[in-house]
């Protein structure tokens, strides 16, 4: 099961700031140009650092703007910004997405990109220091939350599918949480025991699953968050939160049943379940079993990404390839099992075949190239 990684973030420039305090100097990037998607501002204090941005058509430095900081689980941040770029014209606010931070980095350097990115922007833009607000995917919800767990500062906080690290002390700090997260995403149970919990704080909160996967949420989702995070006043009813405890905990049985199964099933076994769950999905009518059906799914796709990648880097590439046969059958249409399967390819030295394999991952929908350029294993081939 994923690992859910705690990090102690330590960000002085969150802290709330005092109206009598002097305006601090204002020193303009003449790369950040308003009304366009920037994809990489260099940190002027570490230029290997960089994040993309958009700023609002009307952004002056005479008035302070809010600001999101989104927080990308693969380091991808033209990705919230570009998706959510029309949000941030309509509230007013700047957007920026880390480029560095992303899921499997050490504590310690995601602290360094954080601070030097909150750094960077409010050095470079007018920024509000009551009107911070973070928004995180994934892993990246993880770390959205942290940085408003630990210090304090944040007006609201977006998770969108994954709530919080593990607490380890009551949550002392307030601000406004908004959790989204698809109906068919293995982490839907997380936010929904999270929502719960939450009831139990003084934080004002709410939780909208909508449909679709483990994915950043559609823009009118995203709208009803943006609007939640900033007013604490939900304008909505609360969409598909259906408690059913039973289901849930048969449901929480099932994620560790195929958890074990991992490790003591082999592939025949794999085929004939994974043969049976989507007879299920095709045609069952009960559109609960059907969604909980294709969570489960998910959550093994999940699991046999972890292991595959953990096996590769071990060097396991017999047990590499186990564990991402099992990924393609629970996960067809994912790129992700075929671009594996090059990096599998690729050292036992079978290049054609690697080259093979992502032509497939293209044709599932790869398109992350830089990506492919940067990797290890596979920044050789000839896949043009």
């Amino acid at each position: 099961m994923k690992k859910i990684l705690t990090l102690i973030i330590v960000l002085s420039i969150v802290s709330c700031g005092n109206s009598k305090t002097k305006k601090r100097a204002i020193i303009p990037d003449k790369s950040i140009v308003k009304g366009k998607v920037i994809e990489k501002v260099y940190c002027s204090g570490d230029s290997t650092q960089s994040y993309a941005i958009y700023v609002p058509k009307e952004y002056t430095e005479d008035k302070e703007w809010g600001i999101i900081y989104a927080f990308d689980s693969h380091a991808k941040g033209k990705l919230p910004v570009m998706k959510y770029k029309d949000l941030a014209e309509k509230y007013n606010l700047i957007i920026v997405g880390s480029n560095n931070s992303q899921n499997g980095t050490d504590p310690e350097v995601t602290n360094s990109y954080v601070k030097t990115m909150f750094d960077d922007t409010q050095s470079k833009l007018s920024i509000k220091k009551d009107e911070i607000y973070t928004l995180g995917f994934s892993g990246g919800a993880r770390v959205a939350s942290t940085v408003a767990l630990n210090n304090g500062g944040v007006k609201g906080v977006i998770g969108c599918g994954a709530g919080f690290p593990q607490l380890t002390k009551p949550i002392e700090q307030k601000f406004n949480f908004a959790g989204l997260v698809g109906n068919e995403d293995f982490n839907m149970l997380e936010l929904k025991n999270l929502d719960r919990q939450l009831n139990q704080t003084q934080l004002k909160h709410m939780l909208i699953v909508f449909d679709g996967k483990h994915e950043w949420p559609p823009v009118n989702i995203m709208n009803d968050a943006i609007a939640f995070v900033k007013t604490g006043i939900s304008k909505i009813v609360t969409k598909n939160q259906n408690n059913d405890d039973q289901r849930e905990k048969a449901e929480m049985v099932e994620q560790q049943k195929y958890l074990s199964s991992f490790s003591s099933k082999d592939l025949k076994w794999w085929q004939g379940e994974t043969s049976r769950v989507f007879k299920i999905i095709n045609t069952t009518k009960n559109i609960d079993e059907k969604l909980m059906q294709k969570r489960l799914m998910n959550f093994c796709s999940l699991i046999a990404y972890m292991n595959a990648s953990g096996s590769i880097k071990a060097k396991r590439l017999q047990e590499a390839e186990l564990y991402n046969e099992i990924y393609k059958m629970v996960d067809p249409t994912n790129s992700e099992h075929a671009y594996i399967a090059a990096q599998i390819y690729m050292l036992n030295g079978e290049d054609k075949k690697a080259t093979e394999s992502i032509k497939e991952a293209v044709k599932l929908g790869f398109d992350d190239f830089d990506r492919l350029k940067k990797d290890e294993i596979l920044y050789k081939l000839n896949y043009k």
